[in-house]
């Protein structure tokens, strides 16, 4: 958000008429119209089923958490603009339409989830989505270890040492 704010702020004040400035009502890359208010009610809804689906999807595939967060991020910073201004901020001209930085670290998001996912789910070695188990779930009542037996990964403890650790 930090990145798409102040990258707008620098396009919005270049004097030298390099940047071209574009206020777009529109949201995903133009395609959906409607009102300010609306738009922005849409983008929390689409944040929040994307935090509650495809998030714990990511997580449960070893997705980094940094991908999921450019969706959200950039998701984010938009609707912030919007809130703002009623309109989001493009400055960066591609080929096919003015975009900002929030628009390119979704579009990098979705692109690093879809891909990562599908690498992920074809592995064939394991199970594609592990659940992850912590040591409460696994063993809700921990069975303590008799007195006297060493724990499976013990390390060797000199003599002097164990002296060393009764006194």
């Amino acid at each position: 958000m930090v990145a798409d704010q102040s990258t707008k702020l620098w396009a919005e004040r270049a004097q030298d008429g390099a940047v071209d400035m574009a206020h777009n009502p529109a949201a995903a890359l133009g395609v959906v119209q409607g009102s300010a208010t609306g738009l922005i009610v849409i983008t929390l809804v689409v944040l929040a089923c994307f935090a509650l689906v495809v998030v714990p999807i990511a997580v449960r595939l070893r997705i980094p958490t940094w991908i999921p967060a450019l969706v959200i991020g950039g998701g984010l910073a938009n609707t912030l603009d919007r809130a703002r201004f009623g309109v989001v901020r493009d400055f960066i001209r591609t080929p096919w339409a003015i975009v900002n930085v929030a628009d390119l670290c979704v579009i990098a998001g979705v692109a690093f989830l879809i891909v990562l996912g599908l690498m992920r789910l074809s592995r064939s070695d394991r199970d594609p989505l592990p659940i992850p188990r912590t040591r409460a779930a696994a063993d809700p009542v921990r069975p303590r270890r008799p007195p006297g037996r060493q724990h499976p990964i013990a390390v060797p403890v000199s003599p002097a040492l164990r002296a060393a650790r009764q006194s």
